[in-house]
This record gives structure tokens, sequence and C-alpha cells, in this order.
């Protein structure tokens, strides 16, 4: 999954959960200072004091169908979101 201005982005399928149950598939976004520490293990690129605050990471969790995790996405005002890291 490719997304302007995103550090990551990745979707998991959805899976059954035991034997009746369906877990839905997740859409993750993360913008800002992420580096990947290991495979589908991200952490923040700088050391983050509590003094300081300022945005440095943002992360969006969409579960749900792909297609409509999609449109909701572009639905998403990005440019008032990607706002808060400057």
């Amino acid at each position: 999954m490719t997304v302007p201005n995103a550090a990551f982005a990745f979707r998991s399928d959805g899976e059954r959960a035991g034997p009746f149950a369906w877990k839905e598939g997740r859409t993750v976004v993360l913008f800002g200072a992420w580096q990947q520490v290991q495979a589908n293990v991200f952490g923040t690129a700088e050391k983050i004091r509590l003094q300081d605050r300022r945005v440095r990471t943002i992360v969006i969790t969409l579960t749900g169908d792909q297609a409509r995790t999609a449109q909701l996405f572009e639905q998403m005002d990005m440019k008032s979101i990607l706002s808060l890291l400057e």
C-alpha cells in the first residue's frame, strides 16, 4: 500500500477468529518520525521528552473491508492532519 507523505503504510487481511467469528482486516498508516525496528514493528525515530509538546508521530488505523477503508481514508482531510506535524 502506498500513501503520499506516509513513513509506512500496510494492510493486514481479514481472518477467521475461531470457528464462527471473523476478524476484519486493518489498514495502518504512520506519518512523521517513524523507523522500522524489525519486521512489522515500528518505533519513533527521535527521542521524545515529556516537556516537548510538538507532534512527532501520527498513527491512523482503519479496521474493516479494504475497499471501504480506502474510501474513508480518501475522505480524510490529510492536509489538516499533516499540519499537526509542523
